[in-house]
């Protein structure tokens, strides 16, 4: 309905593209251009030097942000970091969140023995704090539209693990800024996220790599200087300007 009546549809990503013009065939070429999301990065940047100097701590920490819901799949998470602390690696897991399988990610975590390796913050309203203290994100969810915790990583200079779902690949080019691997493949998001742990020069190479694609992509001036250019472009082929 809304495309029958609009001058032009925005979408925020390829895949969103491809799902509207070619799938669903909701509106058509001609009406649907792609304007990536643009966010407020400062406080993440101004701390991205301090993650990039930071990479000699004793501990290495991962950090999952997301609600406590299956389809972010945080058990998957539990059981990579279970294996790689089984294989000697030094490193703990910041899960950020909350939700309805709280108490059952509690019990799982207690089940394993996992309680001094494995905290569950809740929520936090500071997220800049969050990124200030972990290493290494995580994503493990089974499906995402563009995650905004991946770019805040970015933007603070950390390198990301994610699974290879919904719009993550516009935002991590694998073995640039980040890895992905398939849904389900643990053998492998262990393989990489261990790579991480262990390899500070690679931490640090991806989380520069990182830093420079999302200040160049989605920092808010540019969302601004693209609708502002798309707005004026409508107003022209209405011979309104």
């Amino acid at each position: 309905m809304l495309s029958k009546i609009s001058d032009i549809i925005i979408v925020i990503s390829p895949l969103q593209y491809k799902d509207i013009v070619e799938v669903y065939r909701v509106s058509p070429p001609q009406k649907t251009r792609i304007i990536p999301l643009g966010f407020e990065l400062d406080e993440f940047i101004a701390i991205s030097p301090k993650n990039l100097n930071a990479l000699d701590r004793e501990v290495t920490t991962i950090g999952i942000v997301g609600r406590l819901v299956p389809i972010k799949n945080h058990k998957f998470a539990i059981e990579v970091v279970e294996r790689l602390l089984k294989k000697g690696n030094n490193i703990k897991l910041k899960i950020i969140g909350d939700g309805e399988l709280k108490e059952e990610l509690n019990a799982f975590i207690q089940k394993r023995q996992l309680n001094d390796h494995i905290q569950i913050t809740g929520w936090v309203l500071d997220v800049v704090e969050i990124y200030k203290e972990i290493d290494i994100l995580i994503l493990t969810s089974k499906n995402e539209g563009t995650p905004v915790t991946i770019i805040e990583a970015n933007a603070s200079g950390l390198p990301v693990v994610a699974t290879n779902v919904g719009g993550v690949a516009d935002i991590i080019k694998d073995g640039e800024n980040g890895f992905l691997v398939e849904p389900g493949d643990i053998d492998t998001f262990t393989e990489r996220l261990e790579r991480l742990v262990k390899d500070v020069s690679l931490r640090k190479a991806m989380g520069e790599k990182g830093l420079k694609v999302v200040s160049e992509k989605y920092r808010q001036e540019r969302l601004i200087n693209d609708i502002k250019n798309l707005y004026d472009e409508i107003l022209r082929q209405k011979n309104l300007t």
